[in-house]
């Protein structure tokens, strides 16, 4: 949608507080229906980004959503959760640190 121009939604103030109200109507409606192909673009575009991943990287794709699914499940409020969390990232970074340093040496 071109965004609007002053003159399509007319004066602000032309006839009164009726003609104000039509007018705010009339912008109303213009920017709602702007604001909802914005959201089915970006839908759009999503569901586009989603797929590509989808096919590209699958396991990665399975592994996110099962991954938020617990966490919108309530799985994170748990300590012993928390603490197989934060061993499981410590031993990720000093395996990903031991395999930087692996293929960086000559």
């Amino acid at each position: 949608m071109e965004p609007p121009m002053r003159e399509q939604f007319g004066p602000p103030h032309n006839g009164g507080p009726s003609a104000a109200l039509r007018n705010s109507a009339r912008r109303l409606r213009y920017e709602a229906g702007a604001l909802a192909e914005a959201f089915e673009q970006t839908g759009n575009e999503l569901d586009a980004f989603l797929r590509q991943e989808l096919t590209e990287h699958p396991y990665t794709v399975l592994l996110g959503a099962a991954g938020l699914g617990f966490v919108f499940g309530g799985g994170l409020a748990t300590r012993l959760t928390r603490m197989a969390l934060g061993w499981g990232g410590r031993v990720a970074v000093a395996v990903a640190a031991n395999r930087l340093t692996t293929t960086a040496s000559p």
